[in-house]
């Protein structure tokens, strides 16, 4: 009949590109050189991670009414996140009016960070327009602020105001801390240009939805192994080499330093570095073969400079094996023969050049500086119970 409403498509038509996209996924690995057998478990457990990833940014907020859901946590980990960082993610029309209220805590670092692309957009993270610095807006005493986010400022409005870029389609909000003692930056985000529309969901915006969290998941498969071939073909195998990252929403004042790897059992990297001489934060981590951050909550795969131990030179020394080596500076491959590094220098007055030295396990003694510190086994396990509590309490 000519009234009926239109029919909505079958599971078979909604599921169609998902499925696909999954059934491909071996040749895709293919394509790329991912071709160890291996790898393959983890890989289909890391295009599954990046379907989770898409439902929760696809579907979990809204462009009228957004509030921020997670981006990139400890389990979702895809492109090696910071271990150090709360992540949160929200789509934005930057036609709209928003106000942004919240509490500035004392982490070293808290941005909303301006941006192209979203997995709403069925596109990977876009490049980075702008930044909001929260450590430096605004605020009473007690640390609270409130500012409105628009493409102009509104009309009788004489508050604190930041403009939006007219090319953000989301926004990335980030509270960085390295000790237990900090307190992150809390946000809320209103929209204030429009009123939130009914839930029901429509047949064609799910539709548009399954259609845009396939396209995401997919391409952002593909974008991350492309990636570290990418950083092998710059001599990311030979050392580390700078990555600029800012396509891809990074902080602006950040220097990120990546290396690729592969470690025999008996084997071990030792990092070198001078620290700057002033840094408001650095870390290092392990990311495993697919791009993904290692486990940081029960495995010590990153360190930050608040964790790590420096020398009586003033520089810092770290080993990298799948063995403890005993010494306070280790980053634990979790069992991972081929991995790599990510070093970040965040708002750093110089960016050092760190060294990487292939060792045998056993020659590690007297490879590194006489006085070393070692850690028991007993040590060893109380830290990493303090480790896994510290992290057990952020960005769950």
């Amino acid at each position: 009949m000519a009234n009926d409403p239109p029919s909505y498509a079958t599971s078979a038509t909604v599921f169609q590109e998902l499925i696909a996209h999954l059934a491909n996924a071996d040749a895709l690995a293919d394509r790329l050189g991912y071709v160890d057998p291996a790898l393959r478990p983890a890989f289909h457990q890391h295009v599954m991670m990046l379907v989770a990833l898409a439902y929760v940014e696809v579907f979990g907020t809204r462009i009228e009414t957004p509030d921020w859901v997670p981006h990139i946590p400890f389990y979702l980990p895809w492109g090696s996140p910071n271990p150090d960082d709360i992540y949160r993610f929200v789509p934005i029309d930057p036609r709209g009016s928003y106000r942004l209220s919240g509490r500035k805590g004392t982490a070293p670092v808290g941005l909303i960070t301006m941006r192209k692309g979203g997995a709403h957009l069925g596109e990977i993270n876009g490049r980075t327009l702008a930044e909001i610095d929260l450590t430096a807006v605004a605020a009473d005493a007690s640390g609270r602020f409130d500012f409105v986010l628009s493409a102009e400022r509104p009309a009788g409005y004489a508050g604190p105001w930041y403009a939006l870029h007219p090319e953000t389609a989301s926004l990335l909000y980030r509270s960085r801390t390295d000790d237990a003692s900090q307190s992150d930056a809390v946000c809320h985000i209103h929209r204030q240009d429009v009123a939130a529309p009914p839930t029901w969901p429509a047949p064609e915006e799910v539709a548009r939805k399954m259609a845009m969290l396939t396209r995401y998941a997919a391409r952002q498969a593909e974008f991350l192994l492309a990636y570290l071939n990418g950083v092998r073909a710059r001599g990311g195998d030979r050392g580390f080499i700078f990555d600029d990252q800012s396509g891809y929403g990074s902080v602006i004042h950040q220097r990120v330093l990546m290396h690729v790897f592969s470690l025999d059992q008996d084997e071990a990297l030792i990092l070198e570095s001078e620290i700057p001489e002033q840094v408001r934060y650095w870390s290092v981590q392990v990311f495993d073969a697919h791009f993904t951050a290692v486990d940081y909550v029960f495995h010590q795969s990153s360190l930050n400079g608040a964790q790590a131990r420096l020398d009586a030179d003033g520089r810092v020394r770290i080993v990298v094996s799948a063995r403890d080596p005993q010494v306070p500076n280790w980053l634990d491959t979790a069992g991972w023969p081929s991995a790599g590094l990510l070093w970040r220098w965040t708002y750093a007055s110089s960016f050092p050049q760190p060294r990487v030295t292939r060792v045998r396990h056993a020659d590690l003694p007297r490879l590194l500086p006489a006085g070393t510190a070692r850690i028991e086994p007993a040590a060893r396990r109380e830290a990493l119970q303090a480790r896994a509590s510290y992290y057990q309490t952020r960005g769950r």
